[in-house]
């Protein structure tokens, strides 16, 4: 299946701290596949590529919460994903902690 090996290199390049490749892999898989977890991961990353990212990072963590299917964790999904926000904000020096 071709968006899981998209996924795959997405994850793989980012963990190796190829950001700006990442990215790539990521928009082009976005492109073609959409859920929860692709945009969870594609926030991540940008979360990890710094302050400059912060509103595309916004946009893609309000892009994750709407494939949440199930009404009664959407808060818990929520607050799981502002503390990534939070967490970033409190220590913007150490990117490298978010997941």
């Amino acid at each position: 299946v071709p968006y899981v090996y998209q996924s795959y290199l997405a994850a793989s390049l980012m963990a190796n701290k190829q950001y700006k490749k990442s990215e790539q892999a990521y928009k082009r898989l976005l492109e073609t596949h959409e859920c929860e977890n692709c945009w969870w991961s594609y926030t991540t990353l940008l979360l990890k590529m710094g302050p400059d990212k912060i509103e595309h990072a916004k946009k893609a963590r309000d892009r994750t919460v709407t494939f949440i299917q199930d009404p009664n964790t959407v808060a818990e999904k929520q607050r799981i994903y502002e503390s990534a926000f939070e967490k970033m904000f409190s220590d913007p020096t150490n990117f490298d902690d978010i997941d």
